[in-house]
């Protein structure tokens, strides 16, 4: 005999969720370095070839990306796509960036911090493409 799985309080849709509220987090903490934290040398160079763009105010896109993933983390499969699209994106053009100043010679590490975004890029496309019979962890007694 079977029970009935108790009803869930939470709004944050299973395992899923979890990963999106956790990289939020981390987007979150991303986002407020670039915007309070003054920028180090090696990110002011990394970056100088943007033309007339302050490197501070870039923080302001993983702000967006990381409310994108709160709000994504309440949402069900496949609704949750953009959210999980956000996640993907801000690492992948960051990536980008440092590999272009990294191509230029304005920086000597920039391959490095391009792999290591990539790399969290790579990891959020794994989460968003396992797929089980539910998202939400409705385990019951036998």
């Amino acid at each position: 005999m079977t029970k009935k799985p108790k009803p869930r309080w939470s709004i944050i849709n299973g395992r899923r969720g979890a990963f999106q509220v956790l990289f939020a987090t981390v987007y979150t903490l991303v986002s407020v370095s670039y915007l309070l934290v003054p920028p180090s040398a090696g990110r002011s160079s990394a970056l100088s070839w943007l033309p007339g763009v302050h490197v501070h105010y870039l923080g302001f896109i993983w702000a967006v990306v990381a409310v994108v993933g709160f709000v994504g983390a309440t949402l069900p499969r496949p609704r949750d796509r953009f959210s999980f699209i956000g996640l993907t994106l801000a690492p992948t053009i960051w990536g980008f960036l440092y590999l272009i100043g990294w191509m230029l010679g304005t920086s000597k590490t920039g391959w490095v911090t391009t792999c290591l975004y990539w790399a969290i890029a790579g990891a959020v496309m794994v989460v968003s493409g396992m797929q089980g019979p539910s998202d939400r962890d409705e385990r019951m007694a036998r």
